[in-house]
């Protein structure tokens, strides 16, 4: 009977403990899966930057969540009541099954206020492994490519157990064992592959931390003694492409919260959800550009669209129009290295006629890019890369005399 109550006792002690254990995993759980967000701003109450003039990082997806911000009264001056500047300075998203970091801070510089505690939680939270590999990206022209120049970053990444190394060149093979990239203003230009490699690096699991300045790298970069630089021609926007944000111009100043008296320099305590870090990212449209920045506020679904929320395609010719048998309807237009593919079509065919296309100079029977010859009055598409700026030609030969409608379409 002894026994038997010993047994007992255990029993009921074994479920309590499960029990406990099911209670503190199912919170731990329900607040992971309720939002993810909130370690990354866990213990901190106040950063800056000091040195570093930092400036307007813009979400451009509804899956961005806005981390860090100004308050009402931090301006870029060039732009004080400009509702299309950003006032965060930090943001974050998910992406596939990796995650972004993306700000215009440099934290890592000074270890002041709640500097360090902050890069802690992004270290923490980009890291979705048990292992502990960091890298920085160089050979692009990075600001900060290393632990010599990372400020108190490196140390702390030492303290944290991290491996740190430098990879030259960002392909898949040299990234994949790297559980956090960190790539810090960039001004030399990345590859298509670099920046394929890349993403395919975070939809995998990946973590990525893009620091950038849109600012310096419109008066400083490459090429600005002569004209401002164009900020969609930064690497760092380039690289960020597929995650969908950038850095815009001007930087922030604050005349109520800053250090010593200089509004040039703000300190920020607006932090993910309150303040202007707290609001609603709408999407009306679905297109993937949030309301707030969207230009073209009806665009259709799953169309192709730039970062305005505009369609990314332009028409270069519709018209209706005719030709006689046995004569060729020639026309052509200039198309910018911007623009990688060209549609070309012609519709509504009263007769046989047939679609001609040549980058470079006028079709001919034997000389062409692409002549689908369908024949009858069937619709003739053409569908074409489009690698540089280019003159191209668009042809219709009259089989028999008919009436048609031609289009031509470039897409970025």
């Amino acid at each position: 009977m002894y026994l038997l109550k010993k047994i007992i006792v255990l029993h009921c002690l074994i479920i309590l403990v499960l029990i406990s254990y099911s209670k503190a995993n199912c919170l731990r759980n329900n607040t992971s899966n309720s939002d993810i967000y909130l370690p990354l701003v866990n213990n901190v109450s106040k950063v800056t930057t000091i040195e570093y003039a930092e400036g307007p990082v813009k979400a451009l997806h509804t899956s961005w969540k806005l981390i860090i911000c100004g308050d009402d009264d931090t301006v870029t001056p060039n732009d004080p009541t400009n509702p299309d500047v950003s006032k965060a300075v930090l943001i974050a998203r998910t992406y596939g099954k990796g995650r972004v970091v993306s700000d215009s801070l440099g934290l890592e510089l000074n270890d002041v206020y709640d500097n360090k505690r902050m890069m802690k939680n992004i270290t923490l939270w980009l890291n979705q492994s048990h292992s502990k590999h960091f890298a920085f990206s160089t050979g692009h022209s990075e600001n900060v490519d290393s632990i010599d120049n990372s400020g108190y970053y490196g140390l702390l990444l030492k303290s944290l157990g991290y491996t740190v190394k430098q990879i030259d060149f960002l392909s898949y093979e040299n990234i994949k064992k790297v559980n956090i990239l960190y790539v810090g203003n960039a001004w030399s230009s990345f590859t298509d592959q670099e920046i394929a490699d890349v993403e395919f690096f975070v939809k995998n699991g990946g973590g990525l931390y893009l620091t950038g300045s849109g600012w310096t790298w419109i008066y400083y970069g490459p090429g600005s003694d002569q004209n401002a630089n164009d900020i969609n021609d930064y690497p760092m926007v380039k690289l960020s492409k597929p995650y969908q944000c950038t850095w815009q111009d001007g930087t922030f100043i604050d005349p109520t919260h800053n250090i010593n008296n200089d509004e040039g320099v703000p300190f920020y305590y607006t932090f993910y959800p309150n303040g202007n870090c707290n609001y609603n990212i709408k999407d009306s449209d679905n297109d993937g550009v949030i309301d707030q920045w969207d230009k073209c506020p009806e665009t259709p679904i799953n169309s192709c669209i730039d970062n305005k929320g505009c369609s990314c395609a332009k028409t270069l010719i519709e018209k209706n129009d005719s030709v006689s048998k046995s004569k060729w309807k020639t026309y052509y237009s200039k198309i910018a290295d911007s623009y990688s593919k060209l549609v070309i079509k012609i519709e509504n065919l009263s007769n046989d006629v047939d679609l001609y296309v040549k980058q470079g100079q006028k079709p001919s029977f034997e000389n062409f890019d692409c002549r689908p010859y369908k024949g009858g009055t069937r619709d003739e598409v053409c569908e074409l890369s489009n690698n540089s700026e280019a003159l191209w030609y668009f042809s219709v030969y009259g089989y028999n005399t008919g009436t048609y409608s031609i289009s031509v379409t470039a897409i970025r």
